[in-house]
């Protein structure tokens, strides 16, 4: 079976153009990755489809020389194919189609970069079409029916392939560039490009307490996003940071006539804001202990210290007054602003019924081990805690 290129004249012998019944029956194979078979591996299977490209008209009975112009490509159904404008060298050495899009780029380049193309070209099992480049010379042709594999990633996938990290780097993306990316790559087992683009994502989503903003930054549409990126793209390191800045949103940033959250995530988000609330009002029910250098100094002056901090019926008023003077309770819904406005806490000292410096010091540590407790804590609520792996009883 031949998939025609670009339109051309050529001119031949009648004799020659008589097709065998064979070839006018050919099929064309298609690659198909979804995982549509028992074991639910996505293992590449091959499915046949009817030939259905145009077949040039062939006139016999004359010696003369014929004019034929090649067709143009075309696909299941007989509808034509397009050459992407961009991503269809000259110089390429295989032609792959994704959607309706044809791309002739470099085998070598592809090769090197992925082992699903690695493996693809390798195996005699799935051989390649004829592709027509042009009248007499022939490329390899695959394609592509990948499930996940969009026309728009592969182009993106593409321009990071062809471009240098550093290069790359230099352009204004964003999550949906690096989604579009880190999903073409773990589809196409790009496995550099795909660690690559996970890193970038990373960045915009931070798993960790001390990287995540202490304010919501309103990017509601770009988080729901990133889970399901997260999900399409095998990325789940990106979850923990999306999924706050939806948790410490109103509504977790749902608008009724148009929710952007699946119902199993919406739940996901409501049993973490319970957590969440039920955490920091731990933190804000009782001030943390007297220090123990504040102890020790009380101690050594025969029990004699005016800290607030060296008994409750000093520290719990004192404590009280300042929850509701710095309106602590707001951050119910945000225990990491929260954390941050206990950092930046000031506090009167002894001389004015206030803590020694010592307790300061020491409340200001209390905070801070809170503070990632509470970070490690929330992946159970978010579902993001490693299921574990039973022991092995044989």
């Amino acid at each position: 079976m031949r998939a025609t290129g670009p339109s051309s004249t050529l001119k031949r012998d009648a004799s020659d153009e008589r097709l065998s019944s064979e070839a006018q029956s050919g099929k064309r194979q298609r690659l198909n990755a979804a995982a549509d078979d028992a074991t639910g591996d996505g293992d590449i299977t091959l499915v046949e489809e009817p030939d259905t490209s145009d077949k040039p008209s062939v006139s016999e009975g004359t010696d003369a020389q014929q004019t034929r112009v090649s067709p143009a490509p075309r696909g299941p159904g007989g509808r034509p194919l397009q050459r992407h404008d961009k991503f269809f060298y000259e110089d390429g050495s295989v032609v792959v189609q994704v959607g309706r899009t044809l791309f002739r780029l470099h085998k070598t380049l592809l090769s090197s970069q992925s082992s699903f193309f690695r493996e693809l070209f390798a195996d005699a099992y799935r051989p390649a079409e004829d592709f027509e480049a042009f009248p007499g010379a022939t490329l390899p042709f695959y394609v592509l029916s990948v499930e996940g594999l969009r026309v728009s990633d592969f182009e993106q996938l593409l321009e990071a392939a062809d471009n240098s990290f550093r290069t790359f780097r230099d352009r204004s993306l964003g999550n949906n560039d690096y989604g579009a990316i880190a999903r073409a790559a773990h589809a196409l087992k790009f496995t550099d490009t795909h660690a690559w683009a996970a890193d970038e994502l990373h960045q915009i989503w931070p798993s960790d307490f001390a990287s995540v903003a202490v304010a919501p930054e309103g990017y509601i549409k770009c988080a729901a996003t990133a889970l399901q990126i997260a999900k399409d793209a095998n990325v789940p390191q990106i979850c923990k940071g999306a999924f706050y800045e939806l948790l410490r949103t109103k509504d977790f940033g749902q608008d009724d006539e148009d929710p952007l959250l699946s119902i199993a995530t919406y739940n996901t988000l409501t049993r973490a804001r319970q957590f969440c609330a039920a955490f920091w009002m731990t933190v804000l029910l009782k001030p943390p202990p007297q220090s123990t250098d504040c102890q020790a100094h009380e101690k050594n002056k025969g029990g004699e210290s005016s800290c607030a901090a060296r008994g409750i019926a000093y520290s719990y008023p004192m404590w009280t007054a300042t929850v509701e003077k710095e309106r602590l309770h707001d951050h119910w819904i945000d225990p990491v602003a929260g954390f941050d406005a206990l950092r930046l806490l000031e506090l009167e000292n002894e001389d004015k019924n206030g803590i020694c410096d010592a307790c300061f010091s020491s409340w200001k540590d209390a905070w801070t081990k809170k503070a990632k407790e509470f970070w490690d804590e929330l992946d159970e609520p978010l579902g993001l805690t490693p299921t574990p792996v039973a022991a092995d009883t044989q």
